[in-house]
């Protein structure tokens, strides 16, 4: 998993499981979510351990293709970097879930 997880320190939010992909669902219509944690993970297991020729045999050979690992790693970059800014201030960078962003769902 390029070791992108275990660069944030326990007490800081993996920012990686925080966002997802949301995807709609082609049989019931229906929504779900992809971590950007579990798209690198899907990727590491292709690249190491699956055999499968396709989705049916294996959900991650879809949410493989789903982000490039380089923007994950641009993306834990940028945070670390605002987080250690937040900290220099006496501060700490969190993830405001939806309802309390007033941002509403998806971007």
């Amino acid at each position: 998993m390029s070791g992108l997880r275990y660069t944030l320190k326990a007490a800081q939010v993996d920012i990686l499981q925080s966002i997802a992909v949301e995807l709609p669902c082609e049989e019931c219509g229906g929504k779900f979510r992809v971590s950007l944690g579990q798209i690198l993970l899907a990727q590491e297991g292709m690249r190491t351990t699956c055999n499968a020729l396709g989705e049916r045999e294996c959900p991650g050979f879809y949410y493989a293709g789903l982000i490039e690992p380089a923007l994950c790693e641009e993306l834990v970059s940028v945070w670390e970097k605002i987080a250690a800014r937040a900290r220099a201030q006496g501060g700490q960078l969190i993830v405001v879930p939806d309802a309390e962003s007033g941002q509403g769902e998806g971007v």
